[in-house]
């Protein structure tokens, strides 16, 4: 045998059979095996490799090759991450609206990226910038009380020289600024004549 190999390999092979472990919260089974058993064998499909779930939360992950197997695992990761206010995902445009996009961060979990969070600039259009099915970089700033995930692009965008700092879009919308459309009463023209009533004295 020492004439064959005289010492273990420091790595297998990445085409030699694989078996790795991933443990969620049990809450999340029901999320991974889906309707049916339909997301499940959707995740078995697109990775190649066998996957077997105990009620414990416990899954056991096998495929031919190492590549299957990572596949899987990345698939799994992210389905049962939790987001994470500022973190930088890597997300995908799924649909427009005049207000904004929504992008989906994680498997099943979608954000809205504000028409004021696209660029420095003011944007009119949100299609001169994104469509459906754009790969986008964005950053996660905030998850409202309801679970509404917050996103922001322009944060990860180099501020053009010269631009002053803003203050947060929520702050924004509560004064009546612009990119929140509230508070229009309050930015009457001043040049318009104010009648006032005045109280006839006896």
């Amino acid at each position: 045998m020492r004439e064959a190999i005289a010492e273990p390999r420091p790595m297998i092979s990445p085409f030699a059979p694989r078996i790795a472990f991933f443990t969620v919260d049990p809450d999340k089974i029901g999320l991974i095996i889906g309707p049916g058993g339909r997301t499940i064998r959707d995740i078995i499909a697109r990775s190649g490799a066998q996957i077997d779930i105990e009620d414990t939360g416990q899954i056991c992950i096998s495929g031919p090759s190492s590549t299957e197997v990572e596949k899987a695992l990345d698939i799994l990761r992210g389905m049962t991450e939790n987001p994470e206010v500022g973190k930088v995902y890597d997300g995908r445009v799924t649909k427009i609206m005049e207000f904004g996009a929504f992008v989906e961060i994680l498997p099943g979990r979608e954000g809205l990226l504000h028409v004021s969070e696209i660029e420095h600039h003011r944007v009119n259009k949100v299609t001169d910038h994104l469509n459906v099915g754009d790969a986008v970089n964005v950053k996660l700033v905030k998850i409202t009380p309801e679970g509404k995930l917050d996103l922001s692009r322009k944060a990860l965008l180099p501020r053009p020289e010269g631009m002053p700092e803003e203050e947060p879009r929520e702050r924004r919308e509560r004064s009546g600024g612009p990119s929140g459309g509230h508070g229009r009463d309050k930015h009457r023209d001043s040049s318009r004549p104010r009648t006032e009533k005045v109280k006839d004295e006896d």
